[in-house]
């Protein structure tokens, strides 16, 4: 499946249709002077505008859920989303999504 495909996946699994998403792969250096605290990916959304923007280094599935679940759930911590992705995860391997 193309990262787009997986995007458009799980924006309507999460109910996030009705945003426009833009995915940028970018490099580790990248990474670093965008978010010092970014691990592999990070999100950024307008509610407003209805547009999300995915920055990823790797985009996996388990990243493109995690980025997407903060702005499904926008005030959970990072400990939170990152259950969260865990769990999904775990039902995407047992065939449930």
């Amino acid at each position: 499946m193309t990262n787009i495909k997986l995007v458009d996946k799980w924006k309507k699994i999460l109910g996030l249709n009705e945003y426009r998403t833009y995915l940028d792969i970018i490099t580790k250096e990248e990474m670093i002077e965008e978010n010092k605290l970014a691990y592999n990916g990070v999100c950024l959304y307008c509610n407003e505008k209805k547009l999300i923007i995915i920055k990823v280094i790797n985009p996996t599935e388990r990243t493109i859920i995690h980025e997407l679940l903060h702005v499904k759930y926008q005030d959970y911590s990072e400990n939170k989303i990152e259950k969260l992705t865990i769990k999904y995860m775990k039902d995407v391997k047992k065939g449930v999504i």
